[in-house]
């Protein structure tokens, strides 16, 4: 089977443009005016690609709903039960919500009304409402893809690298994150992890003005 490139997964934003400036500076070091761009991007970045790429391959599926999206989706429900000008419980509903699935635990659907205090039954009503929309509407979240894409791997649903190398996870992954590079490995996928400590040799880097390329690149 064909895989795609290896690629470099980093814990956050900054440590991934951290890598690929220390990449070209290596390069230019080495007095190679042109290379091969080494794809390095957050681990979340990469997983909602995977979702678009899936949607693309499976239009059939279900349609994937970009985070904004889903906000403002939670919003709508919040406000039919709540005053209106509340945001931040939008926010802290899909980050709940997001955490249930990462972490396999189970879903408010289930839940026992009788157990449950005010606030988390309030929250139970509104993933609910939540849940049978994105059903009406055939959409789907990042954090219900992230439950589905284990199965989808194990399928022969998803193009895969060849290698994956982790970087700047020094706490353990959510258990869903566990499934997924699990459902990798079992395809095939190398899979390289290495701590923050790898990555501490990155100099911080300055912001100069360049007026041309081959500054940009020296300095």
């Amino acid at each position: 089977m064909i895989r795609k490139p290896a690629i470099v997964l980093t814990s956050n934003a900054r440590l991934a443009r951290d890598l690929t400036l220390a990449h070209a500076r290596l390069q230019h070091k080495a007095g190679i005016e042109a290379w091969q761009k080494l794809e390095i991007m957050t681990l979340d970045l990469w997983l909602g690609s995977l979702q678009e790429e899936i949607f693309v391959t499976q239009p059939e599926g279900a349609v994937p709903l970009r985070n904004a999206q889903a906000r403002l989706l939670w919003q709508s429900i919040i406000e039919q039960d709540v005053l209106v000008g509340q945001a931040g419980l939008a926010k802290m509903a899909q980050k709940a919500w997001q955490t249930l699935h990462e972490h396999k635990l189970l879903l408010p659907r289930a839940w026992s009304a009788l157990a449950l205090s005010e606030d988390q039954e309030t929250f139970r009503r509104w993933a609910i409402a939540y849940e049978d929309q994105c059903h009406a509407t055939n959409l789907t979240d990042y954090p219900q893809f992230l439950t589905q894409l284990p199965a989808q791997i194990s399928a022969g649903h998803v193009d895969l690298p060849s290698k994956i190398t982790l970087k700047g996870f020094d706490l353990e992954p959510a258990p869903i994150i566990r499934d997924i590079l699990e459902a990798m490995r079992h395809q095939g996928v190398q899979i390289e992890q290495r701590s923050t400590a790898d990555t501490q040799s990155i100099k911080t880097l300055s912001v100069h003005a360049c007026v041309h390329v081959s500054d940009e690149l020296t300095r």
